[in-house]
């Protein structure tokens, strides 16, 4: 059988809107300059200026991350980011993991990102019969997730107000035993 996956949003899931659910109560924060555009083209001099990129905050509970960094399986990151989270995001967390990006089919990054994420999600499952694990704070349209291979996803929806919590990082621990 091969590897899990662990697919993986950034907002609401590892940067978190309020408090940390971690026994140290601990949240690090940094900003993030986007190095790469809505297509997954980098931000050149000759495109948008550095200095006009746009910037966000990016805050994570340190407990989560090293947590995460523990874990045996195959890093996908399925998130608006795209490729600001490898390059970007996970340095700065310290989310050391191997990973890949899943882009949208189209192409292009588009809102609410839930579609384009099912549509990803489900393409890169078609020849995969391994465990996967999908985190996202954002909800599955019911009739996608029953009716394509999303249905076999061991889906954590977080609060995004607290990001995935050591509740979460358990049930996902108990799965990949299973």
């Amino acid at each position: 059988m091969e590897r899990a996956r662990l697919y993986l949003d950034v907002d609401g899931c590892i940067n978190l809107f309020g408090a940390s659910p971690w026994p140290t109560g601990r949240i690090d924060s940094g900003v993030a300059t986007l190095v790469h555009d809505g297509f997954g083209q980098v931000i050149e001099a000759g495109g948008w200026a550095a200095s006009s990129s746009p910037q966000y905050a990016i805050n994570w509970a340190p407990e989560l991350i090293a947590e995460l960094n523990q874990l045996d399986v195959d890093l996908v990151w399925l998130t608006t980011w795209c490729h600001n989270a490898p390059d970007l995001i996970a340095p700065m967390v310290g989310l050391t993991l191997e990973s890949r990006v899943l882009e949208p089919i189209t192409g292009k990054v588009s809102f609410p990102s839930i579609f384009w994420k099912c549509q990803a999600l489900s393409q890169d499952l078609v020849e995969f019969d391994g465990k996967h694990i999908w985190i996202d704070d954002e909800p599955t349209p019911d009739d996608w997730a029953a009716s394509s291979s999303l249905s076999g996803a061991f889906r954590i929806q977080p609060d995004p107000n607290f990001g995935i919590t050591p509740e979460h990082i358990k049930a996902i621990k108990t799965h990949l035993a299973s």
